[in-house]
């Protein structure tokens, strides 16, 4: 399952740009960076003149509660998911994860763009003090999303009565449930981009990082010490109980902290400006969650539930070498725009080298240490899990790979070349989409990471070779390995 290095998906950090269409993300940094200058340079000096350990536990320091918001929801997010593997076993956990899966990509489509745009325009009014078109953008986003997350579900239902009249489908039960969750996260996806919008990291990540799988976690095992035993149709059912609380409480929780004057203004509406960004960061989020997860969709659509659900639990615990990479970008990517924004572009360099150390050699160690301890992780899941080891240890090249590329795709965007980023991600998707389905074909689970891991090849070789010829920049492991020790001016 590829990392997501992204920063328009959802999530993900993301830059700004104006909102009278400048697609630029540079002016706005341009017309920030005097009150900022100074404060991101100098964290930029300090990285620099650390060592790599040293550099990355500042890193740690400086993102502060989103890593430790981070860490904690990947270890309640792992912890659940072999929970439910061991209660479901391989065949109905499958079966969940698949749809899963689907409702996640469901809910992005239905958000519109929404829940990415507004890191993009909610800073900016914030700062204008522009209320009138907040608020609007606020509404209009939140009306547009459960508009088409409710049509999206009851279009779903009617669908599956179809086929279960028809003979097609003998149960209509999970996608039933499915459908019901479309609203749930796609909301919930809105509501925390809106909050991080604001700077409230707390309220936007804890709910939906934290609270949703232990909410889920808590149900199942409530389900399964009252009746002895969890169903698929059981388990989905606690993710719904627990998806419409946590959105219950990010509604509540965004609503009290949005800003603004007391008496609000009358809202100011500019649906054709707010779609069409909204579209075209929909368009990256969609091609980011294909990459994350047609490889388990297809297993599923190919070989079934029960080798859908042992590639998840493969997919899953390569994911867990991405942390350092979303945690060291997280942190840094608001320097890359400050000093981009700057002119100092030799220095920019040298932080990218200083970073692509930081990155790659933890997940090295990681990926080491996943891979030593392969057989033992797995069968938490289960010992017929077992099976997918081969598996996983492809997939673990495939995260080296990521990580030894660096932070390209945050440097493309914050240097105003997002559109060019899309473009490679879209071609980049669909190649690793062909090869998936060649790969599952030819040689099984195996060949379902293979042709991932040639994904992850093909997307971040694009993504390098963007920006060497944009940038003049050298972002990977290996151009740090040859990079003199300079320090900032």
């Amino acid at each position: 399952m590829p990392t997501n290095k992204n920063p328009v998906a959802p999530a993900i950090d993301d830059t700004l740009a104006f909102p009278d269409g400048d697609p630029n993300p540079v002016n706005i940094t341009r017309a920030t960076a005097t009150a900022d200058s100074q404060i991101s340079a100098g964290d930029a000096t300090q990285v620099l003149d650390e060592g790599p350990i040293t550099g990355f536990l500042h890193l740690v320091r400086r993102a502060g509660i989103v890593l430790v918001i981070q860490i904690v929801g990947a270890g309640v997010t792992y912890g659940v998911q072999v929970l439910l593997a061991r209660l479901l076993g391989a065949s109905h956990y499958g079966t969940y994860a698949y749809v899963i899966v689907w409702v996640g990509f469901a809910a992005l489509v239905a958000g519109l763009g929404f829940p990415a745009a507004s890191i993009r325009f909610l800073p900016v009014y914030r700062i204008r003090k522009d209320w009138p078109r907040f608020h609007g953008f606020v509404r209009e986003a939140s009306r547009a999303t459960f508009a088409t997350a409710l049509a999206m579900a009851l279009g779903t239902l009617g669908v599956a009565e179809a086929l279960h009249a028809s003979g097609l489908l003998a149960h209509t039960s999970v996608a039933v449930l499915g459908a019901l969750l479309v609203p749930a996260f796609a909301g919930s996806m809105l509501y925390t981009e809106i909050a991080r919008s604001g700077g409230q990291m707390g309220v936007a990540f804890i709910p939906s990082m934290i609270v949703r799988p232990a909410l889920i976690g808590i149900g199942a095992v409530a389900i399964f010490a009252a009746t002895g035993a969890l169903s698929t149709n059981a388990a989905l059912g606690a993710s719904l109980g627990a998806g419409y609380v946590v959105l219950a409480v990010q509604y509540v929780l965004t609503r009290r902290r949005l800003d603004g004057p007391k008496a609000k203004p009358h809202p100011v509406a500019e649906r054709r400006e707010w779609f069409g960004v909204g579209i075209s960061l929909l368009a990256a989020g969609a091609f980011t969650v294909t990459f994350m997860q047609v490889d388990i969709v297809i297993v599923g659509a190919l070989r079934g539930p029960r080798d859908a659900g042992i590639y998840a639990a493969a997919s899953k615990t390569a994911s867990l070498v991405s942390f350092v990479i979303l945690a060291v970008n997280a942190a840094a990517a608001p320097q890359f725009a400050s000093l981009w924004a700057l002119g100092r572009i030799a220095d920019l360099q040298r932080l990218v080298s200083k970073l692509a150390t930081l990155i790659f050699w933890p997940s090295f160690v990681i990926s080491a240490g996943i891979a030593a301890l392969s057989v033992p992780l797995l069968g938490l899941f289960g010992s017929e899990f077992q099976e997918a080891r081969p598996a996983l240890l492809v997939l673990l090249v495939g995260q080296l790979v990521n990580a030894a590329a660096g932070s390209v795709g945050y440097l493309l965007t914050v240097t105003g070349h997002h559109r060019e980023a899309t473009l490679a991600l879209g071609l980049s998707a669909v190649a690793c989409t062909l090869l998936a389905i060649a790969g599952v074909l030819a040689f099984g689970l195996v060949g379902a990471a293979l042709g991932t891991t040639l994904g992850f090849v093909l997307w971040n070789g694009s993504l390098y070779w963007l920006v060497v010829r944009k940038l003049g920049i050298h972002a990977s492991i290996f151009s740090s390995l040859h990079m003199p020790r300079h320090r900032l001016t």
